[in-house]
Formats: C-alpha cells, structure tokens, sequence
C-alpha cells in the first residue's frame, strides 16, 4: 500500500493529475483510508448483476472538492 498511497507511484501520479488542473496531493494519497463494503446485488431478466455497496469506492461526497 505504501508504494501506491505514499510511495514511488503517488510521486508520479500526483503531477500528472495537477498538470491537468487536478487538485489531489501527496498529503491527500497519504490520508486516505480505504474502506470496503459489501457489494449490492440484483436478478434482471436470469442474470446475477453485482455493484458497489456502501461505502462505494467512487467518489465520496467529501471528494466532490476534485470534480
């Protein structure tokens, strides 16, 4: 986790997101806290559709600041 949040990656990622007007920090890759949930799920038309649960791993409403 460390190579993605606070390590070698988050150092490129970074830049490239602000090079194209992003706001994301290393302080904010650092931060972050992952969280996991049980995925929903439904039947249409004989087939098993799966999808996020709560919390979803898209964007928070607290992240809403990077849109």
């Amino acid at each position: 986790m460390d190579y993605m949040y606070s390590g070698r990656w988050a150092q490129k990622a970074v830049p490239a997101v602000q090079v194209d007007g992003g706001k994301m920090t290393l302080e904010d890759l650092a931060s972050y806290q992952v969280t996991w949930g049980d995925p929903v799920s439904t039947d249409y038309q004989g087939y098993m559709v799966y999808g996020d649960g709560l919390p979803y791993m898209w964007m928070q409403p607290e992240d809403r600041r990077y849109s």
